[in-house]
Protein backbone atom coordinates (compact mmCIF):
# COMPACT_ATOMS: atom_id res chain seq x y z
CA UNK A 1 0.00 0.00 0.00
CA UNK A 2 2.72 2.26 0.55
CA UNK A 3 4.65 1.71 -2.48
CA UNK A 4 1.54 1.74 -4.73
CA UNK A 5 0.62 5.17 -3.06
CA UNK A 6 4.09 6.91 -3.56
CA UNK A 7 3.90 6.07 -7.14
CA UNK A 8 0.67 7.76 -7.67
CA UNK A 9 1.84 10.65 -5.71
CA UNK A 10 4.18 11.32 -8.18
CA UNK A 11 2.40 10.72 -11.26
CA UNK A 12 0.11 13.48 -10.43
CA UNK A 13 2.21 16.47 -11.07
CA UNK A 14 3.08 15.66 -14.56
CA UNK A 15 -0.07 15.39 -15.85
CA UNK A 16 -0.81 19.08 -13.98
CA UNK A 17 2.58 19.99 -15.45
CA UNK A 18 0.98 18.66 -18.87
CA UNK A 19 -2.36 20.60 -18.95
CA UNK A 20 -1.08 23.62 -17.98
CA UNK A 21 1.25 23.15 -21.21
CA UNK A 22 -1.98 22.25 -22.94
CA UNK A 23 -3.30 25.93 -21.72
CA UNK A 24 -0.90 27.95 -22.67
CA UNK A 25 -0.52 26.62 -26.33
CA UNK A 26 -4.25 26.75 -26.76
CA UNK A 27 -4.22 30.73 -25.04
CA UNK A 28 -0.89 31.71 -27.55
CA UNK A 29 -3.44 30.12 -30.20
CA UNK A 30 -6.00 32.52 -29.93
CA UNK A 31 -4.31 35.46 -29.45
CA UNK A 32 -2.63 34.96 -32.37
CA UNK A 33 -5.80 34.05 -34.18
CA UNK A 34 -7.52 37.14 -33.24
CA UNK A 35 -4.25 39.50 -33.88
CA UNK A 36 -4.15 38.03 -37.57
CA UNK A 37 -7.54 38.34 -38.03
CA UNK A 38 -7.40 41.98 -36.15
CA UNK A 39 -4.54 42.49 -38.95
CA UNK A 40 -6.54 41.76 -42.08
CA UNK A 41 -9.46 43.15 -41.33
CA UNK A 42 -7.39 46.42 -40.74
CA UNK A 43 -5.83 45.85 -44.07
CA UNK A 44 -9.31 45.49 -45.56
CA UNK A 45 -10.78 48.26 -44.27
CA UNK A 46 -7.81 50.51 -45.61
CA UNK A 47 -8.30 49.09 -48.88
CA UNK A 48 -12.08 49.88 -49.28
CA UNK A 49 -11.49 53.15 -47.93
CA UNK A 50 -9.00 54.08 -50.51
CA UNK A 51 -11.11 52.52 -53.01
CA UNK A 52 -14.14 54.54 -51.55
CA UNK A 53 -12.29 57.72 -51.56
CA UNK A 54 -11.19 57.19 -55.50
CA UNK A 55 -14.20 56.86 -56.68
CA UNK A 56 -15.48 59.52 -55.03
CA UNK A 57 -13.48 61.95 -55.99
CA UNK A 58 -13.66 60.38 -59.65
CA UNK A 59 -17.36 60.98 -59.50
CA UNK A 60 -16.78 65.05 -57.83
CA UNK A 61 -14.64 66.11 -60.65
CA UNK A 62 -17.27 64.64 -63.68
CA UNK A 63 -19.49 66.32 -62.05
CA UNK A 64 -18.05 69.22 -61.49
CA UNK A 65 -16.91 69.60 -65.29
CA UNK A 66 -20.27 68.92 -66.40
CA UNK A 67 -22.28 71.78 -64.74
CA UNK A 68 -19.44 74.21 -64.10
CA UNK A 69 -20.32 75.54 -60.39
CA UNK A 70 -19.33 79.53 -60.88
CA UNK A 71 -18.44 79.81 -57.03
CA UNK A 72 -19.47 76.84 -54.92
CA UNK A 73 -17.05 74.66 -53.98
CA UNK A 74 -17.42 70.90 -53.69
CA UNK A 75 -19.14 69.69 -50.58
CA UNK A 76 -17.31 67.09 -48.41
CA UNK A 77 -18.67 63.98 -47.18
CA UNK A 78 -18.95 63.63 -43.65
CA UNK A 79 -17.83 60.29 -43.03
CA UNK A 80 -14.47 61.48 -44.01
CA UNK A 81 -14.63 63.30 -40.88
CA UNK A 82 -15.90 60.76 -38.55
CA UNK A 83 -13.87 57.64 -38.95
CA UNK A 84 -10.32 58.11 -38.15
CA UNK A 85 -9.35 55.53 -41.16
CA UNK A 86 -11.05 57.72 -43.70
CA UNK A 87 -9.01 60.49 -42.40
CA UNK A 88 -5.81 58.73 -42.81
CA UNK A 89 -6.62 58.24 -46.18
CA UNK A 90 -7.76 61.71 -46.79
CA UNK A 91 -4.44 63.31 -45.32
CA UNK A 92 -2.84 60.52 -47.67
CA UNK A 93 -4.63 61.60 -51.08
CA UNK A 94 -4.96 64.97 -51.10
CA UNK A 95 -2.42 65.83 -53.24
CA UNK A 96 -3.41 63.03 -56.02
CA UNK A 97 -6.95 64.63 -55.52
CA UNK A 98 -6.28 68.19 -56.38
CA UNK A 99 -3.83 67.12 -59.10
CA UNK A 100 -6.68 65.11 -60.71
CA UNK A 101 -8.99 67.86 -60.32
CA UNK A 102 -6.32 70.39 -62.32
CA UNK A 103 -5.93 68.53 -64.92
CA UNK A 104 -9.54 67.68 -65.26
CA UNK A 105 -11.33 70.90 -65.01
CA UNK A 106 -10.67 73.45 -67.72
CA UNK A 107 -9.86 77.06 -66.83
CA UNK A 108 -11.92 80.12 -67.22
CA UNK A 109 -11.83 82.54 -70.12
CA UNK A 110 -12.07 85.97 -69.88
CA UNK A 111 -14.83 87.38 -72.52
CA UNK A 112 -13.01 88.86 -75.22
CA UNK A 113 -13.43 92.88 -75.15
CA UNK A 114 -15.46 94.33 -77.61
CA UNK A 115 -14.13 96.50 -80.05
CA UNK A 116 -13.49 100.23 -80.31
CA UNK A 117 -16.29 102.37 -81.90
CA UNK A 118 -17.88 99.11 -83.03
CA UNK A 119 -20.96 98.95 -80.36
CA UNK A 120 -24.28 96.95 -81.63
CA UNK A 121 -27.26 98.82 -81.93
CA UNK A 122 -26.18 101.93 -82.35
CA UNK A 123 -27.89 104.84 -84.58
CA UNK A 124 -24.29 106.68 -85.44
CA UNK A 125 -21.14 105.05 -87.03
CA UNK A 126 -17.77 106.45 -87.21
CA UNK A 127 -18.91 106.65 -91.50
CA UNK A 128 -21.65 108.82 -90.25
CA UNK A 129 -19.83 110.86 -88.69
CA UNK A 130 -17.75 111.70 -91.73
CA UNK A 131 -20.27 112.14 -93.96
CA UNK A 132 -21.16 114.72 -91.10
CA UNK A 133 -17.81 116.54 -91.31
CA UNK A 134 -18.09 116.47 -95.06
CA UNK A 135 -21.44 118.49 -94.57
CA UNK A 136 -20.00 121.06 -92.11
CA UNK A 137 -17.16 121.50 -94.62
CA UNK A 138 -19.43 122.40 -97.38
CA UNK A 139 -21.82 124.84 -95.48
CA UNK A 140 -19.40 126.01 -93.06
CA UNK A 141 -22.25 124.70 -90.27
CA UNK A 142 -20.14 122.91 -87.58
CA UNK A 143 -23.66 121.60 -86.41
CA UNK A 144 -23.90 118.04 -88.29
CA UNK A 145 -20.30 116.92 -87.21
CA UNK A 146 -21.07 118.10 -83.50
CA UNK A 147 -24.36 116.48 -83.33
CA UNK A 148 -23.07 113.28 -85.10
CA UNK A 149 -19.91 112.80 -82.82
CA UNK A 150 -21.85 113.61 -79.48
CA UNK A 151 -24.55 110.76 -80.39
CA UNK A 152 -21.78 108.48 -81.54
CA UNK A 153 -19.60 109.05 -77.34
CA UNK A 154 -23.39 109.03 -75.87
CA UNK A 155 -24.01 105.82 -77.32
CA UNK A 156 -20.99 103.91 -76.20
CA UNK A 157 -21.14 102.19 -73.18
CA UNK A 158 -19.79 103.84 -70.54
CA UNK A 159 -16.35 101.57 -68.97
CA UNK A 160 -15.64 102.12 -72.98
CA UNK A 161 -16.23 105.72 -73.18
CA UNK A 162 -12.85 106.57 -71.93
CA UNK A 163 -11.08 104.31 -73.85
CA UNK A 164 -13.06 105.30 -76.98
CA UNK A 165 -12.36 108.75 -76.63
CA UNK A 166 -8.62 108.72 -76.28
CA UNK A 167 -8.30 106.69 -79.54
CA UNK A 168 -10.94 108.53 -81.61
CA UNK A 169 -8.65 111.50 -83.77
CA UNK A 170 -10.46 114.93 -83.50
CA UNK A 171 -10.57 116.55 -87.11
CA UNK A 172 -7.25 118.01 -86.84
CA UNK A 173 -5.43 115.11 -85.68
CA UNK A 174 -6.98 113.68 -89.20
CA UNK A 175 -6.18 116.42 -91.35
CA UNK A 176 -1.84 116.20 -90.08
CA UNK A 177 -2.27 112.47 -90.81
CA UNK A 178 -3.69 113.11 -94.03
CA UNK A 179 -1.55 115.24 -95.40
CA UNK A 180 1.56 113.44 -94.57
CA UNK A 181 0.10 110.12 -95.72
CA UNK A 182 -2.71 110.56 -97.76
CA UNK A 183 -5.31 107.85 -97.69
CA UNK A 184 -7.99 107.18 -100.29
CA UNK A 185 -10.05 105.14 -98.12
CA UNK A 186 -10.75 108.09 -95.91
CA UNK A 187 -13.57 109.98 -96.96
CA UNK A 188 -12.94 112.81 -96.19
CA UNK A 189 -9.80 114.98 -97.44
CA UNK A 190 -7.26 116.97 -95.34
CA UNK A 191 -8.73 120.32 -96.06
CA UNK A 192 -12.11 119.26 -95.40
CA UNK A 193 -10.99 118.05 -92.20
CA UNK A 194 -9.16 120.74 -91.04
CA UNK A 195 -11.97 123.03 -92.28
CA UNK A 196 -14.30 121.49 -89.81
CA UNK A 197 -11.47 121.51 -87.05
CA UNK A 198 -11.48 125.57 -87.67
CA UNK A 199 -15.54 125.55 -87.51
CA UNK A 200 -15.09 123.88 -83.87
CA UNK A 201 -12.71 125.40 -82.78
CA UNK A 202 -12.25 129.03 -84.49
CA UNK A 203 -9.34 130.59 -82.05
CA UNK A 204 -7.30 127.55 -82.02
CA UNK A 205 -3.78 128.32 -82.95
CA UNK A 206 -3.26 124.66 -84.18
CA UNK A 207 -6.29 124.01 -86.26
CA UNK A 208 -5.31 127.14 -88.26
CA UNK A 209 -2.08 126.63 -88.96
CA UNK A 210 -3.11 122.99 -90.15
CA UNK A 211 -6.00 124.33 -92.27
CA UNK A 212 -3.49 126.72 -93.56
CA UNK A 213 -0.72 124.25 -94.78
CA UNK A 214 -3.43 122.16 -96.06
CA UNK A 215 -5.18 125.19 -98.36
CA UNK A 216 -1.14 125.74 -99.32
CA UNK A 217 -1.12 121.99 -100.45
CA UNK A 218 -4.40 122.55 -102.30
CA UNK A 219 -2.86 125.70 -104.19
CA UNK A 220 -5.70 128.14 -102.04
CA UNK A 221 -3.17 130.90 -100.87
CA UNK A 222 -6.02 133.61 -100.23
CA UNK A 223 -7.59 130.75 -97.50
CA UNK A 224 -3.87 129.63 -96.06
CA UNK A 225 -3.40 133.23 -95.89
CA UNK A 226 -6.56 134.15 -93.69
CA UNK A 227 -5.37 131.60 -91.68
CA UNK A 228 -1.22 132.38 -91.07
CA UNK A 229 -2.33 135.65 -90.33
CA UNK A 230 -5.34 134.93 -87.86
CA UNK A 231 -2.74 132.12 -86.46
CA UNK A 232 -0.23 135.28 -86.16
CA UNK A 233 -3.12 137.68 -84.45
CA UNK A 234 -3.49 134.67 -81.85
CA UNK A 235 -0.21 135.62 -80.80
CA UNK A 236 2.22 132.86 -82.82
CA UNK A 237 5.24 134.42 -83.90
CA UNK A 238 6.26 131.42 -86.13
CA UNK A 239 2.94 132.00 -87.95
CA UNK A 240 5.26 134.70 -89.78
CA UNK A 241 7.33 132.50 -91.19
CA UNK A 242 4.25 130.79 -92.83
CA UNK A 243 3.35 133.77 -94.49
CA UNK A 244 6.63 134.21 -96.23
CA UNK A 245 6.69 130.93 -97.39
CA UNK A 246 3.13 131.20 -98.56
CA UNK A 247 4.45 135.16 -99.97
CA UNK A 248 7.13 133.12 -101.93
CA UNK A 249 5.80 130.16 -103.51
CA UNK A 250 2.81 132.44 -104.64
CA UNK A 251 4.38 135.50 -106.10
CA UNK A 252 3.44 136.91 -109.43
CA UNK A 253 5.75 135.39 -111.98
CA UNK A 254 7.82 138.38 -113.34
CA UNK A 255 9.52 137.84 -116.93
CA UNK A 256 13.45 137.92 -115.82
CA UNK A 257 14.18 136.64 -112.52
CA UNK A 258 17.07 139.38 -111.77
CA UNK A 259 16.97 142.55 -110.51
CA UNK A 260 18.43 144.75 -113.26
CA UNK A 261 20.22 146.64 -113.40
CA UNK A 262 23.04 144.24 -112.83
CA UNK A 263 26.00 146.70 -112.70
CA UNK A 264 29.65 145.09 -112.11
CA UNK A 265 29.31 141.94 -110.03
CA UNK A 266 31.34 141.71 -106.24
CA UNK A 267 33.23 138.80 -107.67
CA UNK A 268 35.36 140.93 -110.23
CA UNK A 269 34.18 142.00 -114.08
CA UNK A 270 32.51 139.83 -116.37
CA UNK A 271 33.98 138.82 -119.89
CA UNK A 272 31.15 136.29 -120.71
CA UNK A 273 29.49 136.77 -124.72
CA UNK A 274 26.86 134.79 -126.24
CA UNK A 275 28.30 131.61 -128.14
CA UNK A 276 25.18 130.28 -129.62
CA UNK A 277 23.12 130.88 -132.88
CA UNK A 278 19.26 132.08 -133.28
CA UNK A 279 18.72 127.89 -134.26
CA UNK A 280 20.73 126.58 -131.35
CA UNK A 281 18.62 129.01 -128.77
CA UNK A 282 15.60 128.32 -130.40
CA UNK A 283 16.03 124.68 -130.00
CA UNK A 284 16.46 125.12 -125.76
CA UNK A 285 13.26 127.59 -125.42
CA UNK A 286 11.10 124.88 -126.90
CA UNK A 287 12.65 122.35 -124.12
CA UNK A 288 12.28 124.56 -121.31
CA UNK A 289 8.37 125.32 -122.69
CA UNK A 290 7.86 121.96 -122.89
CA UNK A 291 8.67 121.20 -119.63
CA UNK A 292 6.88 123.69 -118.20
CA UNK A 293 3.85 122.84 -120.20
CA UNK A 294 3.59 119.40 -118.86
CA UNK A 295 4.03 121.31 -115.44
CA UNK A 296 1.37 124.04 -115.86
CA UNK A 297 -1.17 120.94 -117.65
CA UNK A 298 -0.94 119.21 -114.63
CA UNK A 299 -1.91 122.13 -112.19
CA UNK A 300 -4.96 122.62 -114.77
CA UNK A 301 -6.28 118.87 -114.16
CA UNK A 302 -6.48 119.66 -110.25
CA UNK A 303 -8.99 122.53 -111.32
CA UNK A 304 -6.93 125.57 -111.13
CA UNK A 305 -7.73 128.98 -113.09
CA UNK A 306 -5.42 129.27 -116.03
CA UNK A 307 -6.22 133.06 -115.37
CA UNK A 308 -4.52 132.48 -111.63
CA UNK A 309 -2.38 135.42 -110.80
CA UNK A 310 0.45 133.08 -109.48
CA UNK A 311 0.15 130.41 -112.14
CA UNK A 312 2.79 131.08 -115.12
CA UNK A 313 1.56 131.98 -118.61
CA UNK A 314 0.59 130.18 -121.38
CA UNK A 315 4.03 129.14 -122.90
CA UNK A 316 2.17 127.60 -126.59
CA UNK A 317 3.44 130.28 -128.44
CA UNK A 318 7.04 128.86 -127.95
CA UNK A 319 5.68 125.74 -129.39
CA UNK A 320 3.88 126.11 -132.27
CA UNK A 321 4.32 122.31 -133.87
CA UNK A 322 3.38 121.10 -130.36
CA UNK A 323 5.67 119.73 -127.09
CA UNK A 324 8.73 118.88 -128.13
CA UNK A 325 10.03 115.36 -127.76
CA UNK A 326 12.27 115.05 -124.68
CA UNK A 327 14.90 112.83 -124.34
CA UNK A 328 17.76 111.60 -122.46
CA UNK A 329 21.10 110.44 -123.44
CA UNK A 330 24.74 110.08 -122.06
CA UNK A 331 28.02 112.25 -122.34
CA UNK A 332 31.68 112.33 -121.03
CA UNK A 333 32.99 115.61 -120.41
CA UNK A 334 36.37 113.99 -119.79
CA UNK A 335 37.63 110.45 -120.37
CA UNK A 336 36.52 108.37 -117.73
CA UNK A 337 33.99 110.20 -116.61
CA UNK A 338 30.09 109.00 -117.30
CA UNK A 339 27.25 111.64 -116.97
CA UNK A 340 23.94 112.15 -118.59
CA UNK A 341 21.64 114.75 -119.91
CA UNK A 342 18.21 114.81 -119.17
CA UNK A 343 15.37 116.80 -120.28
CA UNK A 344 12.41 114.72 -119.08
CA UNK A 345 10.46 115.83 -116.39
CA UNK A 346 9.92 113.90 -113.19
CA UNK A 347 6.46 115.18 -111.74
CA UNK A 348 6.71 115.57 -108.23
CA UNK A 349 4.13 114.08 -105.83
CA UNK A 350 2.32 117.32 -104.43
CA UNK A 351 0.80 120.31 -105.99
CA UNK A 352 3.12 122.84 -104.40
CA UNK A 353 6.48 120.51 -105.54
CA UNK A 354 5.41 120.71 -109.00
CA UNK A 355 4.81 124.50 -108.88
CA UNK A 356 8.11 125.21 -107.20
CA UNK A 357 9.42 122.97 -110.47
CA UNK A 358 7.61 125.17 -113.11
CA UNK A 359 9.08 128.17 -111.56
CA UNK A 360 12.40 127.11 -111.82
CA UNK A 361 12.25 126.13 -115.47
CA UNK A 362 10.20 129.43 -116.26
CA UNK A 363 13.01 131.51 -114.75
CA UNK A 364 15.47 129.68 -117.14
CA UNK A 365 13.25 130.30 -119.86
CA UNK A 366 12.53 134.20 -119.65
CA UNK A 367 16.24 134.78 -118.68
CA UNK A 368 17.41 133.54 -122.19
CA UNK A 369 14.95 135.46 -123.66
CA UNK A 370 15.76 138.39 -121.80
CA UNK A 371 19.77 138.36 -122.55
CA UNK A 372 19.04 137.47 -126.01
CA UNK A 373 17.10 140.36 -126.42
CA UNK A 374 13.77 139.20 -126.17
CA UNK A 375 10.93 140.56 -123.96
CA UNK A 376 7.74 138.39 -124.93
CA UNK A 377 7.02 134.78 -125.55
CA UNK A 378 8.46 134.16 -129.21
CA UNK A 379 10.64 132.15 -131.02
CA UNK A 380 13.67 134.60 -131.46
CA UNK A 381 14.44 135.19 -135.32
CA UNK A 382 17.92 136.15 -134.59
CA UNK A 383 20.05 137.27 -131.40
CA UNK A 384 20.62 140.80 -130.22
CA UNK A 385 22.79 140.02 -126.72
CA UNK A 386 21.94 142.43 -123.87
CA UNK A 387 24.53 144.53 -122.14
CA UNK A 388 23.94 143.20 -119.18
CA UNK A 389 25.65 139.39 -120.70
CA UNK A 390 28.64 140.76 -119.80
CA UNK A 391 27.58 140.29 -116.04
CA UNK A 392 25.19 137.45 -115.83
CA UNK A 393 27.19 134.83 -115.63
CA UNK A 394 29.44 135.95 -112.50
CA UNK A 395 25.70 137.27 -111.02
CA UNK A 396 24.12 133.98 -111.44
CA UNK A 397 27.35 132.32 -109.58
CA UNK A 398 27.34 134.75 -107.40
CA UNK A 399 23.24 134.58 -106.71
CA UNK A 400 23.85 130.67 -106.37
CA UNK A 401 26.50 130.71 -103.54
CA UNK A 402 24.76 133.20 -101.39
CA UNK A 403 21.99 130.70 -101.21
CA UNK A 404 23.43 128.16 -100.75
CA UNK A 405 25.56 129.85 -97.46
CA UNK A 406 22.38 131.35 -96.41
CA UNK A 407 20.76 128.33 -96.67
CA UNK A 408 23.73 126.57 -94.69
CA UNK A 409 24.62 129.61 -92.25
CA UNK A 410 22.57 131.86 -92.07
CA UNK A 411 24.42 133.85 -94.50
CA UNK A 412 27.22 134.40 -91.63
CA UNK A 413 30.08 133.98 -94.48
CA UNK A 414 28.53 136.72 -97.09
CA UNK A 415 28.33 139.43 -94.27
CA UNK A 416 31.95 137.97 -92.50
CA UNK A 417 33.48 138.86 -95.78
CA UNK A 418 31.09 142.26 -96.22
CA UNK A 419 29.27 141.13 -99.50
CA UNK A 420 26.37 142.50 -100.89
CA UNK A 421 23.02 141.19 -100.30
CA UNK A 422 20.74 140.04 -103.55
CA UNK A 423 17.36 140.71 -104.58
CA UNK A 424 15.00 137.60 -105.09
CA UNK A 425 11.69 136.97 -106.10
CA UNK A 426 8.47 139.48 -105.01
CA UNK A 427 11.14 141.46 -103.21
CA UNK A 428 12.61 139.36 -101.17
CA UNK A 429 17.03 139.87 -100.76
CA UNK A 430 18.91 136.46 -100.18
CA UNK A 431 19.91 137.43 -96.81
CA UNK A 432 16.68 137.99 -95.39
CA UNK A 433 15.33 134.22 -96.44
CA UNK A 434 14.95 131.54 -93.61
CA UNK A 435 16.57 128.45 -94.26
CA UNK A 436 13.87 126.50 -96.41
CA UNK A 437 13.09 129.77 -98.54
CA UNK A 438 17.09 129.76 -99.46
CA UNK A 439 16.73 126.18 -100.20
CA UNK A 440 14.08 127.13 -102.80
CA UNK A 441 16.32 130.04 -104.40
CA UNK A 442 19.46 127.85 -104.44
CA UNK A 443 17.23 125.31 -106.51
CA UNK A 444 16.40 128.33 -108.75
CA UNK A 445 19.39 130.07 -109.09
CA UNK A 446 20.83 126.59 -110.03
CA UNK A 447 18.78 126.54 -113.02
CA UNK A 448 19.39 129.64 -114.15
CA UNK A 449 23.83 128.94 -114.07
CA UNK A 450 23.01 125.93 -115.70
CA UNK A 451 21.23 128.10 -118.42
CA UNK A 452 24.00 130.90 -118.86
CA UNK A 453 26.26 128.18 -118.56
CA UNK A 454 25.10 126.79 -121.95
CA UNK A 455 24.56 130.38 -123.78
CA UNK A 456 28.55 131.46 -122.66
CA UNK A 457 30.69 128.12 -122.82
CA UNK A 458 30.74 126.71 -126.02
CA UNK A 459 31.69 123.01 -124.55
CA UNK A 460 28.51 122.82 -123.06
CA UNK A 461 26.47 120.83 -124.88
CA UNK A 462 22.69 120.99 -122.76
CA UNK A 463 21.62 123.09 -119.73
CA UNK A 464 20.53 120.22 -119.09
CA UNK A 465 24.10 118.17 -117.92
CA UNK A 466 24.28 116.55 -114.98
CA UNK A 467 27.46 117.95 -113.99
CA UNK A 468 25.79 121.69 -114.32
CA UNK A 469 23.43 120.74 -111.00
CA UNK A 470 25.22 120.77 -107.79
Amino acid sequence: MTGRSSKSAKKKPAAKKQATKKQATKKATKKATKKAAKKATKKATKKATKKATKKATKKAAKKATKKKPAKKKPAKKKPAKKKPAKKKAAKKQPAASKQAGKKQAPRRRRPPKPPLLVQPRRTVTPADVLAAARESAASGDPGPYVRARDVLVAETEPTLRSTMLSHMESMRQLADRLQRTPNPEVPIGPLEAATVAVLVEPDSIAARKTRGLAAMAALRPDLAREDFERALALGDAKAQLLLDYLRVTFAPPGFCPIALPLGVPPLGPGQAGCVRDAAALREQLQVYATRVHVLRERLLDLGISAHAPWLVPDVSSLLPQGPVPLQRWPYAPEPGVALEVDQTVHEPNDPVTALERMRCDWAALTLLLHLTGHSTLTLPGEITPRAELVHAMEWVEFGLWRAKTQEASGGAQATAQGLPDLMWRDGFSVGALSKDLARIAAQEFAELYAAVTWLTAADCSSPFEQGLRF
